[in-house]
């Protein structure tokens, strides 16, 4: 069976950590399965997780300048689990969320039996309260129009499950222009994505997420990469409607400047 590499960035979530581990040991897939860890911070005993097999633990110095900078990605932390993961397949997970029981082996089987043009899958969330992240049929089939209009993605991280060829292929994602939504669109430009409808993913968020400057400063860095792209692609009321959407993000981006 394919060998699953599950890249998760930590900076001071010992506890959440746990949880997150543990949700992938109680995966039903019987496949192998790699967990690489990348610390932002050496301040937590990371040594109590040396009970469980088959993770890598990275230290990075780089990696923890990043958040000591308050700059809310994990870009350089993901580059680094792309690059020493040896599965075929990748599926990223935030420190802070967890995985369903079923979650890899459901991705692998679709996976499996789609076509060749298909190489990632996601799927909805539950979020912390219990309820469900759904994402309308009409969106679905229609992920990089909806990532270039609202200059959002309808799938985090920790729902993305991918063929490591074309994670290599993109990465470093330290590179492109915040984290999530430039990964979104390289993924989305190189391959079809299916979804899967159920919340495979338990997904947490801290009070921070996506409301610092950066993240703002990073969908306006979208919207100029793909101008050209969103010209090709998009009618005259979808290229409006994302006009708008950077007009409302510039102004709060200068109101907290």
């Amino acid at each position: 069976m394919e060998k699953i590499s599950i890249i998760i960035p930590t900076y001071k979530r010992l506890d959440y950590l746990k949880k997150s581990v543990e949700s992938i040991f109680n995966q039903t897939y019987n496949g192998d399965i790699e967990i690489i860890i990348i610390d932002g911070c050496k301040e937590e005993d990371y040594n109590s997780l040396s009970e469980y097999d088959n993770i890598n633990y990275y230290y990075q110095e780089d990696h923890a300048k990043i958040y000591e900078s308050r700059i809310k990605n994990a870009a350089t932390a993901r580059d680094i689990g792309i690059e020493k993961s040896t599965g075929e397949y990748i599926h990223f997970l935030d420190d802070d969320d967890m995985l369903r029981k079923d979650a890899i082996e459901k991705k692998v089987k679709l996976l499996k039996k789609s076509n060749e043009d298909i190489n990632a899958v996601y799927n909805f969330v539950e979020k912390s309260d219990g309820s469900t992240r759904e994402i309308p049929d009409e969106r679905i089939g229609q992920e990089l129009a909806y990532s270039l209009i609202t200059l959002d993605t309808l799938h985090p991280f920790s729902t993305t499950f991918v063929k490591s060829k074309i994670a290599k292929d993109i990465s470093p994602i330290k590179k492109l222009a915040h984290d999530d939504i430039g990964f979104t669109m390289e993924l989305l430009i190189r391959t079809d994505i299916n979804c899967i409808k159920e919340p495979l993913t338990i997904r947490n968020k801290t009070p921070e997420t996506g409301k610092s400057n950066s993240s703002k400063k990073g969908r306006l860095d979208i919207y100029s990469r793909y101008n050209g792209l969103r010209k090709v692609l998009l009618s005259d009321k979808a290229q409006k409607n994302a006009q708008i959407n950077k007009n409302i993000l510039t102004n709060k981006f200068d109101n907290n400047n």
